[in-house]
């Protein structure tokens, strides 16, 4: 019972990456993509050290609850950090907000879009953008919730191997996280609708790959290119949903409601395409949730341009 309230408790209160990207998008608007692609690729390093250090710890004496008091001891330090040595942004949302109220009191016309449309294009936008976080978060998901037994029945790999291939999955996505920001901004010019149209199409290849692969060597492979697109998509689409609003918070807590509820979904869908199709079912899945993604930003997403279309007053 306590470690059901424990959880519960950590689940509401764990949500520190989405609130730190919060404050990153506030401090440096100007280079979103650069700071929000380091940032994924160190937390992806937390996620190759940490079972690795929580698997030796959690083999001594009373390592479960070791293992508890260091993670405890780890968000305090990040409080801590966090409290000292990052700037308030409080003062600079409330400057937007005056600076929002004063262009409110001025004539309500424009030069190319009117109040209403311009809104109309930001929400449209947003729901779009929630819409495809799901998607590519789902499409991720599937293929991945029962990788081992389906690499055990599918190519008769040891665990061993597909452990390999997850840390291996890891480091690629750690890397390519360190070149999203230079990517954007220097290759696409910060079009991000365009990063997403070519990273859901290499999502798309890569889950195609999986399902067709007659061997162990060739699914890694498909593996392998599904998680260098995969920071590409979190980057650019965490810069699509906050392009047309200053509500930095809520827009990134609902981007992580839809990530959430895709990785809720996924495993019950997986064992479902598993058991009702066969061991490639996940991988279709993916596949067609990818190439759902890649249709509607392609039909619904409109030009950069007209998402950060921005209101000018006489």
């Amino acid at each position: 019972m306590m470690v059901l309230v424990a959880r519960s408790i950590s689940g509401c209160f764990k949500h520190t990456q989405t609130l730190a990207k919060v404050i990153l998008t506030d401090l440096a608007p100007a280079e979103r993509s650069y700071v929000l692609g380091n940032f994924n690729a160190f937390g992806s390093m937390g996620f190759i050290i940490g079972p690795t250090i929580g698997g030796h710890l959690v083999q001594l004496e009373n390592g479960f609850r070791t293992v508890c008091c260091l993670a405890a001891l780890i968000f305090i330090t990040n409080t801590c950090l966090i409290a000292f040595m990052v700037p308030e942004t409080l003062a600079k949302s409330e400057g937007y907000q005056n600076l929002d109220t004063k262009t409110k009191s001025k004539e309500n016309s424009t030069g190319n879009f009117s109040r209403s449309e311009v809104a109309s294009i930001t929400n449209f936008t947003l729901v779009t953008v929630l819409v495809l976080r799901f998607l590519f978060s789902f499409a991720t998901l599937v293929p991945r919730s029962n990788l081992l037994l389906i690499m055990e029945e599918k190519y008769e790999a040891s665990v061993v191997s597909v452990g390999y291939l997850n840390s291996l999955q890891a480091t690629v996505a750690t890397l390519t996280g360190f070149i999203v920001g230079p990517v954007i901004g220097q290759i696409y010019k910060e079009d991000n609708r365009m990063m997403v149209i070519h990273g859901s199409i290499a999502q798309s290849i890569s889950l195609i790959g999986l399902f067709f692969s007659p061997t162990f060597q060739i699914a890694g492979l498909a593996l392998m290119l599904l998680s260098a697109s995969n920071p590409f998509l979190r980057v650019s689409i965490t810069s699509l949903s906050l392009g047309g609003s200053d509500d930095h918070g809520a827009i990134l807590g609902l981007g992580q409601t839809a990530t959430s509820l895709a990785r809720m979904l996924s495993p019950l869908v997986a064992g479902i395409a598993q058991q009702g199709l066969s061991n490639d079912g996940p991988a279709l899945l993916g596949a067609i949730s990818a190439c759902l993604g890649a249709l509607c930003v392609i039909l619904f997403i409109p030009a950069q341009s007209s998402i950060n279309a921005k209101p000018k007053y006489s």
